[in-house]
């Protein structure tokens, strides 16, 4: 058997909790005389990436078993693939986005596949019954009441704003203009703000995980301290926003504009930054661990060291940040 192709071992979860569980794991096996590979990093039984790391994209390691979070194994598969931290989902079970994870862990499979978790949860005896009843299985379809979550313009946010309205969770203001507008501590968990202009928009501590805010205008946004953990921001305009200790771990940023954007001390693990623009961006102190940054331009950026990105002038300013 052949380590490094045909075992495979995923952990659930997003941000800290699942760093912490991937970095147990491969302590674990090592301990146990076991090599293994974390994606990102330049070697086997390596446990923290290299922003230096010139082979970035890198799954696969000869003799070293991968241990891999959800996002960086998608698109590969293995004979035996492992699952760990299934009380991840379990907490959490009616969130789909938890639940997609599961889906493409378990998918990663080509024949056997074993799933971990800790504690007892109604999942876990979902997933028994599954297995149980072979190749069918029923369940009940239950639609959640209807909240009044239905907004038409931007004045009629700031209204309910005004009046002591913080939750404004699953809203859909997609298009709106909301240029300016204060929205401080909201929660905008899973809202659509797609195409919405957010220009120099108040958000600090506003929580926008898994939120929709792909092609939306946010230049010179306050988003200090904001929660966009698992959020879509593909073709976001950021520019000159501020994000500093904001948490965007496992946002989709890929092609994004983040040019002059303030992200010191902010949490991109996980993150996709596949040909964004991070020209003369602050990193300095955020966490990178894991990020995507195929064909990324950081020119002029301070990095999380504090060096300033200067590429050869001889070749690309596009590199593969991990």
């Amino acid at each position: 058997m052949r380590p490094s192709r045909e075992i495979l071992v995923i952990v659930l979860g997003i941000g800290g909790e699942a760093i912490q569980l991937q970095t147990y794991i491969a302590n674990f096996l090592i301990q146990q005389g076991i090599d293994i590979f974390i994606p990102g990093t330049p070697d086997y039984n390596m446990l923290k990436p290299s922003y230096n790391n010139g082979h970035a994209n890198q799954f696969w390691c000869e003799g070293g078993v991968t241990i891999s979070r959800i996002h960086r194994a998608k698109g590969h598969e293995a004979d035996m693939v492992y699952i760990v931290g299934l009380e991840q989902i379990a907490i959490a079970e009616n969130n789909l986005n938890f639940r997609n994870q599961l889906f493409v862990a378990m998918t990663r499979s080509r024949g056997w596949l074993r799933l971990s978790g800790l504690g007892s949860y109604p999942l876990y005896e979902e997933l028994a019954q599954v297995i149980k009843s072979g190749n069918k299985f029923t369940f009940p379809l239950i639609f959640s009441p209807q909240r009044d979550i239905s907004i038409s313009d931007g004045g009629e946010i700031m209204r309910r704003y005004k009046n002591g309205d913080r939750n404004f969770q699953g809203a859909n203001l997609s298009f709106l203009d909301l240029t300016g507008v204060n929205l401080s501590h909201a929660n905008l968990i899973g809202a659509n703000l797609q195409n919405a202009n957010l220009t120099h928009a108040n958000l600090n501590y506003a929580k926008l995980v898994v939120a929709n805010l792909s092609h939306t205008e946010m230049t010179g946004a306050n988003l200090q301290r904001v929660k966009l953990v698992g959020a879509n921001l593909q073709h976001t305009l950021l520019n000159s926003c501020d994000l500093r200790r904001a948490d965007l771990s496992d946002a989709d940023l890929s092609q994004a504009q983040l040019i002059s954007a303030n992200l010191k001390d902010a949490n991109l693990s996980g993150a996709n930054l596949t040909q964004a623009n991070l020209s003369r961006a602050n990193l300095q102190g955020a966490v990178l661990h894991e990020v995507n940054c195929t064909e990324a331009i950081l020119t002029g950026a301070i990095l999380p060291d504090g060096k300033i990105f200067a590429p050869n002038p001889e070749e690309t300013s596009l590199i593969n940040y991990d």
